[in-house]
């Protein structure tokens, strides 16, 4: 029992730090564009598409620290062009689409992995980038992701009804004269530009389960699109703050803690709705 006390107060002094402040508002404020990407990912069955452009940003945080470029940026241009090529080759190419889901995805890990090793001078912690450090953000990345979080709702309520026609019948759309290219690469430079603010927090391996687990829990329980976003955004600040929390209690690394409990509340739902 003493031990559980000190744990505690010790855990309550912890919240008191600025950088613990500071990772938990960018953790709930990255929930929210995390719930509505995954709701449209799990819809188009584009599940994928986070990991590879996850694992090509890993290019651009490299490649932006050897050329001295601001590595938001770099990951961004880098997950741009990742969407760039995936939404190219999805249905025009004589490949199939996992084939260019390998390339972009591996093919951009391991030439930033063969980048940095050429470059010694490039300091950076490979485990940060695959499974990130949310407790090394600072004000400035808190203000881009909630810029990103702002952003993401508004932009889909704006185009909601022509993204819900699109989600649902993609040929349908194009015959009735709906920009369905234009929406496809708005949707995928969304994607881009959460994942350029989302790296450092949740890691390029991580990122694309948190944008998965909480939209598959949310699709137990919504009965229309808009309350599965709601939801499913709901359930991504819920496992950032316990897994965070947990994270701390049992001296836990954060990025993976949170994973764990998303896949803990998508366990849960799939047996709360069998009864």
């Amino acid at each position: 029992m003493m031990g559980r006390a000190r744990k505690a107060m010790r855990m309550l002094e912890l919240l008191k730090q600025e950088f613990v402040q500071r990772a938990l508002i960018a953790g709930v404020g990255l929930a929210i564009p995390l719930g509505v990407l995954g709701c449209f990912m799990l819809w188009r069955r584009m599940s994928f598409f986070s990991d590879a452009m996850g694992h090509a940003a890993i290019l651009g945080v490299i490649g932006g620290l050897i050329l001295h470029i601001h590595p938001q940026l770099a990951v961004g241009g880098i997950a741009l062009l990742a969407a760039l090529i995936l939404s190219r080759h999805r249905h025009s190419s004589r490949l199939p689409l996992d084939t260019w889901l390998g390339a972009v995805s591996y093919g951009g890990l391991a030439l930033g992995l063969c980048l940095m090793a050429l470059n010694p001078s490039v300091r950076v912690s490979p485990e940060a980038i695959l499974f990130g450090e949310i407790l090394s953000v600072t004000w400035t990345d808190v203000v881009w992701v909630l810029a990103v979080a702002i952003f993401t709702p508004l932009l889909f309520w704006k185009i909601w009804r022509v993204v819900i026609l699109i989600t649902m019948d993609e040929d349908w759309a194009a015959t009735n004269n709906i920009p369905v290219y234009s929406i496809q690469m708005i949707f995928l430079t969304t994607i881009a530009l959460v994942t350029a603010v989302g790296l450092k927090i949740t890691g390029a391996l991580l990122l694309p389960a948190l944008m998965v687990f909480p939209a598959a829990t949310s699709s137990y329980f919504a009965r229309s699109p808009e309350k599965m976003v709601i939801i499913s955004s709901l359930i991504a600040m819920v496992a950032f703050v316990i897994g965070a929390l947990t994270s701390f209690w049992f001296d836990l690394p954060t990025g993976p803690a949170i994973v764990v409990i998303s896949l803990v509340f998508m366990v849960i739902g799939s047996i709360g709705k069998k009864f």
